[in-house]
Order: structure tokens, then C-alpha cells, then sequence
């Protein structure tokens, strides 16, 4: 994944992931099915390892109550616009006016106080993950170059 497509789909993973809803079954089914998927692929983990985990997702929700919520809300809405307009000028073949609109609002919302604090918990996980066994490497695994327009792998 390019460095400018993965940083819209962090910003608006981001964005979607701060949802103050719970999941439908649907999405429920699919973290399920990729918490599975984690669990072939890792190497067992020992008691102490999974405490520490345990403890900085703590850390992280204890961050995450800090975040103004109302305004990742309105983040999380004009998200979903934003993409819905994106996949309409894909759809069109308008393929650099899909990446300029991406890019656009990527830059504008990466300045968002909202976002910088949800970052700042998400730094919190960061280390951890990466400290796991292959994590990175199937993280690294994933990218490859696409584009705004092209489908998610």
C-alpha cells in the first residue's frame, strides 16, 4: 500500500474505529473471523505477555476517555461522506480527482485535536504489537502499491 493511500485509510480507520456504537453482526462476524486468523498465524503467548497486553488496553480506553467524542463523531460522518464522494469519482474514472479529494481532506483532518489525542492512545498499543512475534511482517505483508481507486486487499 503507498505511503498516501495508507495514510487516508489509517485517517479514516481511524475515525471509523472511534464509533461510540457497537458493532452490527456483520462486523462483529468479520473482526471475529480476523481474531481467528491472528490466532493460527501468532505464536502462543505466555501469561506474562498476555497481562501486559491486558494492561495497555487499559491504558489505551483510560486514553480514549479523554478524546471528545462529539467531535470524532462528526469526523466519523464526514468520513463517510468524504468516501462515498471518492468512490463516486473512481466509479466515474476520475481517478485523480478521487486521490486529490483523498488527499484534501487527509490533510485537513490529520490537524484535528481529536485525532492527534486518539493517536497519541493508539502510540500506546504500537509498541507492543510491533514487539509481537512476525506482527510486522505480515503488517509489511499487506502493503504493496495501490491506489485511492483500487479495491482493498
Amino acid at each position: 500500500m503507498n505511503t498516501r493511500r495508507a495514510a487516508f485509510v489509517l485517517i479514516l480507520g481511524l475515525v471509523g474505529s472511534a464509533r461510540a456504537q457497537a458493532p452490527d453482526q456483520a462486523e462483529m462476524q468479520r473482526l471475529m473471523e480476523q481474531a481467528r486468523q491472528m490466532q493460527q498465524n501468532m505464536p502462543a503467548l505466555d501469561a506474562t505477555q498476555i497481562q501486559q497486553m491486558q494492561a495497555k488496553a487499559q491504558e489505551m480506553q483510560a486514553c480514549m476517555q479523554n478524546v471528545d467524542q462529539s467531535a470524532l463523531q462528526a469526523l466519523q460522518q464526514e468520513g463517510a461522506a468524504v468516501g462515498k464522494e471518492i468512490k463516486a469519482l473512481c466509479a466515474a474514472g476520475k481517478r485523480d480527482q478521487a486521490r486529490a479529494r483523498a488527499m484534501d481532506y487527509g490533510r485537513r483532518v490529520a490537524g484535528s485535536p481529536a485525532l492527534a489525542e486518539m493517536r497519541k492512545c493508539g502510540e500506546m498499543m504500537q509498541g507492543m504489537m510491533g514487539a509481537l512475534p512476525g506482527f510486522m511482517d505480515r503488517v509489511k505483508a499487506g502493503e504493496g502499491a495501490s491506489d485511492v481507486c483500487d479495491p482493498a486487499e
